[in-house]
């Protein structure tokens, strides 16, 4: 019997165990009791596997629901863009004029410059 890593392994595991002790019932009568408990507790376990995959699936459906008007929401509606580049009904925004920028510096001349640089190894 190999080891089961995920719950429906382990069931899948535990169903042919049960069906290979059912089949042998005449030869382990004496261990009726036990094979009937363990019977008993692999359907109950099926049953919640069955139950978890019914809410796996609902998940997924709400998911789905959830994710098409969100997709829809985020498609461009026709006219929307005139609508965005034309701010109120196609008016020109009215800008404030900007103040005049002082004039740039004069720069230094690559000659002083050079002068002005430190040599380290003097």
């Amino acid at each position: 019997m190999g080891n089961g890593t995920t719950y429906l392994g382990v069931l899948g595991l535990l169903v042919r165990l049960t069906a290979a002790l059912g089949g042998n019932d005449s030869d382990l009568a004496h261990r009726a009791e036990a094979r009937l408990r363990l019977a008993k507790r692999v359907s109950h376990a099926g049953r919640f596997a069955r139950q978890q995959a019914a809410f796996t699936a609902s998940n997924r459906a709400a998911s789905k629901k959830l994710r098409d008007p969100l997709v829809e929401g985020q498609r461009p509606v026709s006219g929307a863009p005139q609508f965005f580049q034309e701010p109120y009904g196609g008016r020109k925004l009215r800008t404030a004029k900007s103040p005049e920028l002082p004039a740039a510096p004069t720069p230094v001349p690559p000659a002083a410059h050079r002068a002005a640089v430190v040599n380290p190894r003097q």
